[in-house]
């Protein structure tokens, strides 16, 4: 068997230390196992040797049982006032969701010195608005856990449940005790949809615990049946010897799958959400019609320093040339315009584009075609006048409301198109005309496919950030060449 240097994410064991008492006398400490109804998997930890020819098995360093998640849906009154908003305007919906998982326990010369947990779910638009690891639960980014009058790691059940269910909650909960002598485990993917934790041990001691809980504050939207993804469990073991030790990477060959239906969101009232009129306080009402959550490509486009259009003249010329532009370029890549939707934002447009358009073939006709339009419209203007676009592309779950479109990718297209690193990127390209930001699932899995006449390579990853908004995605950014015509020489 091969001597492991290379330890988990911040592990701070070494091969080559000498053994320590601590190390050669390690307690374990266990809660009960999972019955076989709440188990979602009992699989083997690998090592992480490389494979010796056709046929070799990855050696068996240890195994794991893993819980199948638990989630309910958190009561309004426990959330905080923002997410109450946030559910009554945008349409989703917070669970509380526990993740556990057991580890086997070693033979005497070998103890467990660093463990990672990692959730990955399949729903691009939910997203981890907490995470809580032990009893010690760290400050909050979005308001107390989980509202006001509730405890910070609150022990009782969710509301409604059967004994049989409380005693499974409780039994996930038992796994954020904190252990006396551990260091805390650090948690990371705060506002995406993947998440967990690393855990390292200290120098010369290992760790005593052999059970795990992550306990999750999730935001998902409201169209969603089942909490669905994926689990990576991976550990750092450390082999002890008579004069050194050694590490050892072991993780699960494959992540475990899992899939936990949702409970059921409560039916509307009769005559809610139908598009009829109600009274309220005696005056006749309109209730708008609310569309269920489709997946769309989302364009968020804005006119660089609009502000210089200082007279009202100027000002509607650059918006009529902003429209023309658009359209224009949407129907030159073959996108009937007839089904895009569009709000229209003065300086800027928000267009949500059909949901059965072909993005690989879409996206480098509509950045090509962005490009010969404001060539054309530019062509007879003066420096002052000339059209400068910022455009963001993101894409993901959204539906319309009362009053336009409502979503995470709403949200997310918009602060994309703000972020400075974007407005910097034209800025800094006199010559330019457009720049375009594509968030990371788009370039991941249409540019970086080799999508039409699209280079990766041109790209340049950057962060999107907006630290006033609480805001922070990875982007890809081209600032493509100006269009060169033959009548231009």
């Amino acid at each position: 068997m091969t001597d492991q240097t290379a330890a988990l994410p911040g592990s701070h064991g070494q091969a080559g230390d000498a053994p320590s008492d601590a190390l050669s006398e390690a307690p374990a400490d266990a809660p009960d196992g999972f019955p076989s109804d709440e188990l979602l998997a009992r699989s083997d930890l690998y090592g992480a040797e490389h494979l010796l020819g056709h046929g070799t098995q990855r050696p068996r360093e240890s195994g794991v049982d893993i819980a199948r998640p638990f989630v309910y849906r958190v009561p309004d009154e426990w959330l905080s006032p923002v997410l109450r908003d946030r559910a009554e305007t945008m349409g989703v919906r917070h669970y509380e969701a526990l993740f556990a998982f057991d580890l086997e326990e070693l033979p005497p010369d070998r103890h467990y010195t660093g463990v990672r947990f990692e959730v990955r779910l399949v729903d691009d638009d939910a997203v981890a608005l907490r995470l809580a690891v032990s009893e010690t639960v760290p400050e909050d980014v979005v308001g107390p856990w989980p509202g006001t009058g509730a405890p910070a790691v609150s022990t009782a059940a969710p509301p409604g449940a059967s004994r049989s269910v409380e005693g499974r909650y409780r039994r996930l909960l038992n796994r954020l005790r904190d252990v006396p002598g551990d260091p805390v485990p650090r948690v990371f993917g705060e506002r995406r949809p993947s998440f967990g934790f690393t855990l390292s041990a200290e120098p010369g001691r290992p760790l005593t615990r052999r059970s795990y809980g992550l306990r999750v504050l999730l935001e998902l939207p409201g169209d969603v049946p089942d909490l669905a993804g994926s689990l990576v469990v991976g550990t750092t073991i450390t082999r002890v010897r008579r004069t050194r030790s050694d590490l050892l990477d072991a993780a699960l060959a494959t992540a475990e799958t899992f899939g936990e239906p949702l409970p059921a969101p409560e039916r509307p009232q009769a005559g809610a959400n139908e598009g009829t009129r109600q009274r309220t306080g005696g005056a006749a009402t309109s209730v708008a019609t609310t569309s269920v959550a489709t997946v769309r490509l989302c364009v968020a486009t804005d006119i660089e320093k609009y502000s210089r259009f200082t007279d009202d003249e100027a000002a509607l010329r650059a918006q009529e040339r902003l429209v023309t532009v658009l359209a224009a370029a949407r129907r030159r890549a073959g996108i009937d315009e007839s089904r895009v939707d569009l709000q229209e934002q003065g300086d800027g447009q928000f267009a949500v584009l059909p949901a059965d358009i072909e993005e690989r073939r879409v996206i480098p006709d509509l950045v090509r075609a962005l490009r010969l339009e404001l060539h054309d419209v530019n062509a007879e203007l003066n420096r002052d006048a000339m059209l400068r676009l910022r455009v963001a592309m993101c894409r993901g779950t959204v539906r319309r409301g009362a009053n336009g479109y409502v979503g995470r990718t709403v949200i997310a297209v918009h602060r994309v198109l703000d972020a400075p690193s974007v407005r910097a990127a034209l800025a800094n390209e006199e010559t330019a005309t457009m720049v375009v930001a594509v968030s990371d699932s788009v370039f991941m899995e249409v540019v970086a496919q080799g999508s039409g006449d699209l280079d990766p390579d041109d790209f340049q990853q950057v962060s999107a950030k907006l630290p006033e908004k609480g805001f922070e995605e990875t982007a890809w950014i081209l600032v493509p060449p100006p269009v060169r015509k033959a009548r231009d020489s």
